[in-house]
């Protein structure tokens, strides 16, 4: 993604703040996600009608908890564009999101907000962020290491048998390593917990 097409990072009243329950969004992927909580059905509700709409996404610590504070999510998620949004019901929709790029929430070494407003929960979540710059270098090391990794994946999809014949030929036009593991990653199932802490 150039710079042309990445939004700008927001500002001003900080960003609307999606918590997702046992699941990590991944820059560059797309994919739709169920919002039924009160708190999130209030922010897809408040981002209906508006267009190339932004939201930042945390995956929770713990899928047990229900309606999760700052202190219960990941510091580090992804910023997304909300693509679509369908209504389920009456309180349940499903959101179609784009990973943008990675984002920090801003805080104080204990976790706490920075200054007054940095973090709210009411209506629906929101915080003040910012962008984590995708590592662009280059080396040989990286480059035999994501080499490596095309060439296994290409081997796993070659063992399942129902898989379009041209799934692997997707690995080739993901030139970056960092943009190469997160496909994978997004497209692989694994706890949440290891894909969140690495």
């Amino acid at each position: 993604m150039t710079s042309a097409t990445k939004p700008p990072p927001p500002e001003g009243e900080g960003v609307p703040i999606l918590p997702l329950r046992n699941s990590v969004l991944f820059p560059m992927s797309v994919v739709p996600i169920n919002v039924g909580r009160p708190r999130s059905v209030r922010l897809v509700e408040d981002l209906l009608g508006r267009e190339r709409a932004v939201v930042g996404v945390l995956s929770q610590q713990s899928a047990e908890v229900d309606e999760p504070t700052f202190r219960d999510l990941y510091s580090v998620g992804t910023l997304a564009r909300v693509v679509k949004v369908i209504r389920l019901g009456p309180s349940n929709y499903s959101v179609v999101l784009n990973g943008l790029g990675r984002f920090r929430v801003k805080s104080s070494g204990a976790g706490e907000p920075r200054a007054t407003g940095d973090q709210t929960l009411e209506p629906y979540m929101r915080a003040r962020i910012e962008r984590v710059p995708e590592s662009l270098s280059r080396d040989v090391e990286l480059d035999a290491l994501g080499a490596s990794l095309r060439e296994s994946t290409r081997e796993v999809l070659g063992l399942m048998p129902n898989l379009p014949k041209d799934t692997a030929g997707i690995l080739d036009n993901v030139r970056e390593p960092g943009a190469l593991a997160d496909l994978i990653a997004s497209n692989f199932p694994q706890a949440q917990a290891s894909i969140q802490d690495k």
